[in-house]
């Protein structure tokens, strides 16, 4: 083995996903380094079943991950009634949009006058509907 290989982890985690691939790379390296010579086609074979249920487990583990990890995330502290607030009052100057993160529209409606009207009236029914949401996810507070 290098040093590289053999080296720590830089970044220390715990997740099963993360040790079930580390258990399968360790087992990969070893069943290199000791295969017998006398069969080749019986530990090929072998080693073969054992990388796929190595693969199998690791592909489960990495399931129940994804279904554990938070679905909607929340922008932080961005509210569904300010946004509707700085649409209906400086909706032409797109500052409703920089509140929501989305700056390069921001600017556009900045330069055109909400594009002369009809992009910061959809923008204001779009926030009254839901259905234009913060660049970070869903609403904090909600109407």
């Amino acid at each position: 083995m290098t040093a590289s290989t053999e080296a720590a982890p830089l970044v220390a985690t715990t997740s099963p996903a993360y040790e079930a691939a580390q258990a399968l790379t360790h087992r990969a390296t070893a069943s290199h380094a000791v295969a017998p010579v006398a069969a080749p086609q019986a530990s090929a074979t072998q080693h073969l079943a054992v990388t796929k249920a190595d693969r199998k487990a690791v592909k489960q583990g990495l399931k129940r991950e994804l279904a554990a990890a938070p679905k909607g995330m929340k922008a932080e502290g961005k509210s569904q009634l300010v946004a509707l607030i700085l649409s209906f009052f400086l909706g032409v100057l797109g500052i409703h949009r920089f509140y929501l993160g989305y700056t390069g529209l921001g600017i556009l409606e900045l330069l055109t006058f909400g594009v002369f009207g009809i992009l910061s009236l959809i923008d204001f029914i779009r926030i009254i509907l839901g259905t234009l949401k913060p660049k970070g996810g869903e609403y904090a507070k909600k109407l």
